[in-house]
């Protein structure tokens, strides 16, 4: 469901176990779909300690948050000729992977205000991320910050990330 803070604020008291992960999203790729499998992997984690049946599952309680940063934050954060997609699209993109529970936007651009706001359980970030916003604050309340294990490569041994994505291409193009 593509929502609102405000909606993920209301609805939090409800959730047993929120996961979250952040991104610009843009020319959404396999390493943005690692991580996305990983909160998912998650998210579903400590509600499982309540339910000792696998008949249970529909009833478990955890729920994956990402938020994507707005048009307006991408062109603040990368380059001026960013986003290349728009976060409508890239919203509704993540929207419809199975398992993702609600997509709501980052306005600002620092995502701690967000973090702050819903208190996740678990915060998950790909390992190319040299700070975790939010880290020491999820921590401070027993919260867990998670950085997936593989980091995804091109054949020219390059990290895989949007940034990459698009020098390749200006290459191709000379």
């Amino acid at each position: 469901m593509i929502t609102t803070l405000d909606y993920i604020i209301k609805k939090r008291k409800l959730i047993k176990n929120l996961v979250f992960t952040n991104g610009c999203f843009d020319l959404f790729h396999r390493g943005h779909l690692e991580i996305i499998k990983e909160c998912i992997r998650h998210k579903n984690d400590k509600a499982l300690s309540d339910y000792s049946y696998p008949f249970y599952y529909d009833k478990l309680d955890g729920k994956l948050v990402i938020a994507i940063n707005t048009d307006e934050s991408v062109k603040k954060l990368k380059e001026n000729n960013r986003p290349i997609i728009s976060y409508d699209d890239r919203a509704e993109i993540i929207n419809n992977i199975k398992g993702v529970d609600y997509v709501i936007p980052i306005e600002d651009e620092s995502v701690f205000s967000i973090i702050e706001s819903i208190r996740p359980d678990i915060i998950i970030k790909g390992n190319t991320t040299e700070k975790i916003i939010g880290e020491d604050f999820v921590k401070s309340y027993g919260g867990k910050v998670i950085k997936t294990e593989n980091k995804i490569m091109f054949s020219n041994n390059k990290i895989l990330s949007t940034t990459n994505i698009i020098d390749k291409i200006k290459l191709s193009i000379g």
